[in-house]
């Protein structure tokens, strides 16, 4: 569930069931054109598309806080509710980064836990996606 600070897992979590279910082609694509010209090939092709982002628009709301829905658009595409909700929710990679480092800076064992505990948090923040970033890249 997006709580509000867990945004990169969720969308993660989301992209992955999303596509297992075959629901994913809303997203990349914008909605298919059908005129009355049109073949019954590309008919079919829009009629994908409608279910898929109905279904996932669905599937996304269900797995947010009902708290944290409020002020998005009732009526759109999954596409552009992804895309609100990346704009309020996304962390900033640099406050994240900074965060990390600072944590990682100040680490210091002091006596109380055992050492094994202090070794796995200096483990954990190391083996963070955004601190593996700034040391490999």
């Amino acid at each position: 569930m997006l709580n509000g600070s867990n945004y990169k897992k969720w969308k993660q979590d989301v992209d992955f069931s999303l596509r297992i279910a075959d629901l994913d082609i809303a997203l990349p694509e914008d909605k298919p054109v059908v005129n009355a010209e049109s073949t019954a090939e590309q008919r079919e092709r829009l009629a994908k598309w409608v279910r898929a982002d109905r279904l996932s628009l669905i599937a996304i709301k269900r797995t947010i806080f009902d708290h944290l829905l409020g002020g998005f658009p009732e009526e759109c595409t999954a596409k552009d509710f992804l895309d609100a909700l990346k704009e309020r929710y996304q962390v900033s990679d640099n406050a994240e980064s900074g965060r990390l480092l600072k944590k990682l800076m100040d680490a210091m064992y002091d006596n109380v836990g055992g050492v094994r505990y202090f070794i796995l948090e200096i483990v954990d923040i190391c083996n963070s996606p955004i601190f593996r970033y700034l040391v490999f890249n």
